[in-house]
């Protein structure tokens, strides 16, 4: 895959966000018309390291000519953010700002970059603090000083915005060629739920079958691999409903760009793309 060039990044036509929690923070690129309101800018090369790089295993062809791909992973990836905090023209002490830039980092938490286009286009990853420069001796009387954060995304791809169907739906995923998207399915469970899914399997299931108590909204992933686990809203496992299944919900792979054919009654079909950059 050839790596996009980034210029464009810095004509503006791009915008980055970094949050965590509730701390949220702009960040102005050196071209852009933004500057003047941000507190930190991001410098040229600030984006080293944003585009996936697969770990691919290759074997030798047959016929000894070139090798051919037989698999591939997706392993953490990371780089580092070359920015300068502070901005003299908003009037905000450094020491205020500096103490604003570090909140939104942390090895523990993720920090959500999301990287959107003028156009609309956007793309988000989580990333984890690897280390960052330290704040100068004394920050009173500086305007602004130059930091590095590198920074490391354990989930190994970037991923889109995430669209919903219910009832009959066509899906085309834009996940990049190669990749697959994340696809769950959200059951009201108010209601019982049945499925058609694209190779025509059927799965239904009453929800007077089970006498356990249910919440509002029970998520399954159909994750290849995950038997279609469910969830509780906040994310715990529903070890008990599980087995009722009966293996039934199995995981789902959908080919990017190509037309898949659902059938959802009770329940939300949710499609997150994954991809091996933001510049979308």
């Amino acid at each position: 895959m050839t790596t996009p060039q980034l210029t464009h990044s810095w004509e503006g036509d791009y915008k980055i966000t970094l949050s965590s929690g509730q701390q949220v923070l702009n960040i102005a690129t050196p071209h852009g018309q933004e500057r003047a309101d941000q507190p930190v800018m991001l410098l040229q090369g600030g984006t080293d390291g944003f585009s996936v790089k697969p770990d691919l295993t290759r074997r030798a062809t047959v016929n000894k000519y070139g090798e051919r791909v037989v698999g591939k992973k997706l392993p953490p990836f990371g780089g580092t953010m070359k920015v300068v905090v502070g901005n003299p023209a908003l009037r905000v002490p450094l020491a205020h700002i500096d103490r604003q830039w570090r909140r939104t980092w942390s090895p523990f938490v993720d920090t959500v970059c999301t990287v959107t286009a003028t156009d609309g286009g956007n793309a988000w990853a989580r990333f984890r603090l690897v280390s960052m420069t330290d704040v100068p001796n004394n920050l009173r009387g500086r305007p602004s000083y130059p930091c590095d954060v590198s920074w490391s995304c354990l989930d190994g791809v970037w991923f889109g915005k995430s669209r919903t169907y219910t009832g009959s739906a066509e899906v085309r995923d834009t996940s990049d060629s190669g990749l697959s998207p994340i696809v769950s399915l959200e059951w009201d469970t108010s209601q019982d739920l049945a499925v058609t899914f694209p190779d025509g399997r059927r799965v239904s299931f009453a929800r007077s079958s089970y006498t356990g108590s249910l919440p509002s909204v029970v998520r399954f992933n159909m994750e290849p691999g995950m038997m279609g686990q469910p969830t509780e809203p906040g994310g715990a496992t529903m070890y008990e409903f599980w087995p009722v299944l009966e293996g039934k919900m199995r995981g789902v792979e959908l080919t990017p760009r190509e037309a898949s054919y659902w059938n959802l009654s009770g329940c939300t079909l949710r499609v997150t793309p994954r991809y091996l950059h933001p510049w979308r």
